[in-house]
């Protein structure tokens, strides 16, 4: 599929994966995975469904009467300075064999970056080649240098289906870590958006479709986050 971008830029998605990550602080997401590829540069975007964590401390879980979805994004100037990180990290002595499994620390980051060092332990099953697409299990933690208001500290288990296009794998689980976890409370945000719904509609029952979106754009990995929400047509103010 493709769209029209500003500008008169065109830009197509292709869908070649999908995942499930799993985190005890911040709920479970499943996803489909699109490269979108516009005139100069990849980006890539995710869109699936969130489930709060069950049994979190400080609360009981959200449960709204709809599966809530959820949509992230990165631009193709954010999927280019994280990948430039990425190579950097590992250099000319950063292959593995990608048929073994991998367990492994790097870190990411570099003299001036806008984005502090960022500290990463992956453990990545060996592939399960299957004849129309591969699977990975496993876990990745990243950790921001920073201790205090740190944009990254978070780990999830994941399972992990591709069709192509982004290798290494780890490469790919480190663009996801961005997505869901760098500047976003994705907990915190699904609560807002939760409210905010029921603000709009009335009551829960009158939620008819409930929508949280977050974007890192741009070499700085700026950080925009939104919900939308519809409420049945009786309802509507």
């Amino acid at each position: 599929m493709s769209e029209e971008r500003a500008g008169g830029d065109r830009e197509r998605e292709e869908h070649f994966g999908r995942v499930v990550l799993q985190s005890p602080r911040q709920g479970l997401y499943s996803l489909d995975l699109y490269e979108t590829h516009a005139t100069y540069a990849p980006g890539l975007t995710c869109r699936g469904y969130y489930m709060h964590p069950t049994g979190y401390p400080t609360g009981y879980p959200i449960r709204p009467p709809v599966p809530m979805g959820v949509e992230l994004s990165l631009d193709d100037g954010a999927f280019n300075a994280i990948y430039e990180m990425f190579g950097e990290a590992f250099g000319e002595g950063g292959s593995w064999d990608p048929d073994a499994p991998y367990s492994d620390s790097f870190v990411l980051g570099r003299p001036g970056a806008d984005v502090n060092l960022v500290f990463f332990h992956a453990e990545v099953s060996a592939p399960l080649r299957l004849p129309d697409r591969t699977v990975w299990t496993g876990w990745l933690g990243g950790r921001e240098e920073q201790t205090t208001g740190a944009r990254i500290t978070e780990a999830f288990d994941f399972i992990l289906e591709q069709y192509g296009t982004i290798e290494p794998v780890t490469l790919l689980l480190v663009y996801l870590l961005f997505l869901v976890y760098y500047e976003r409370d994705g907990r915190r945000q699904a609560e807002e958006c939760y409210q905010q719904a029921l603000r709009l509609c009335g009551d829960a029952g009158n939620i008819k479709s409930l929508n949280t979106t977050s974007g890192v754009t741009g070499t700085t990995l700026r950080v925009d986050r939104s919900c939308q929400t519809e409420c049945f047509e009786r309802w509507h103010p």
